[in-house]
């Protein structure tokens, strides 16, 4: 899927569109992200990184611990690392006014039930990135959770109060 950062579409008349966007809050967001693509995924192998990359201080396979300690020589290394871990501002852009609604993914259901409205169809929003062991934020200590809200810091002020 092609994903392109919001400011490469600000310019476009959106009105008379229905603005809609589901978050996650960004800790748990960036765990799944870790579980997906680097535990199952392996996009930081050996093999997937190569040659060029280690040696730099990058762990090939790193658990959760040392990807939060190496996450910017990780996102660095891998596009696909840096997609998946990008700030939610990125995608969504920096003015949470510019939606009609904002929902949380544990409200998924209700999402689906207003673009089922507004389609006059049914519609379900397919859950496709389901692979990689769950990692709970109680595995991460205190100064790993404060390094990633730090990394988040304007999406929390973003969209904070849709976090829950």
């Amino acid at each position: 899927y092609p994903a392109a950062p919001f400011e490469r579409f600000s310019h476009l008349d959106f009105s008379g569109y229905l603005k809609l966007t589901m978050v996650r809050a960004p800790v748990r967001r960036f765990l799944s992200a870790y579980s997906n693509r680097v535990d199952y995924y392996r996009e930081l192998s050996a093999e997937a990184l190569g040659d060029d990359h280690l040696g730099n201080g990058i762990i090939p396979n790193p658990s959760i611990h040392e990807f939060i300690d190496g996450l910017s020589k990780y996102r660095n290394a891998s596009g696909s690392i840096r997609l998946h871990t990008e700030p939610l501002k990125v995608f969504l852009g920096s003015d949470p006014s510019f939606y009609d609604q904002i929902f949380n993914i544990r409200k998924i259901d209700q999402f689906d039930k207003v673009v089922s409205d507004w389609i006059g169809d049914s519609f379900s929003t397919p859950h496709l990135q389901t692979g990689g062991e769950k990692i709970d934020v109680s595995e991460l200590s205190v100064g790993e959770l404060k390094k990633i809200r730090k990394f988040y810091e304007e999406d929390y002020e973003l969209f904070g109060e849709y976090f829950e």
